[in-house]
């Protein structure tokens, strides 16, 4: 009998982990969505012109690699 209770028990916890990680996955996916979303919205509303560009792209291309170092950190 307690064999059988401790098999219940290690099924519940992983199920438990199976969700866990579930939920992991959504919030990453959730998070890249937000970032991808705000990237457009911000190059589409602000029309910059040709001397700004380079001063606002520099900025963007460090804020994206971080967003994607997180992204890879997290995943691991």
């Amino acid at each position: 009998m307690n064999h059988n209770n401790n098999t219940i028990r290690q099924t519940k916890w992983d199920a438990k982990r199976v969700r866990d990680k579930h939920r992991q996955e959504e919030r990453i996916s959730n998070l890249w969505r937000h970032s991808l979303h705000v990237l457009f919205v911000i190059t589409k509303n602000h029309k910059i012109t040709k001397r700004q560009s380079t001063f606002y792209q520099i900025p963007w291309m460090f804020t994206m690699t971080g967003l994607i170092l997180v992204m890879l950190l997290i995943k691991s």
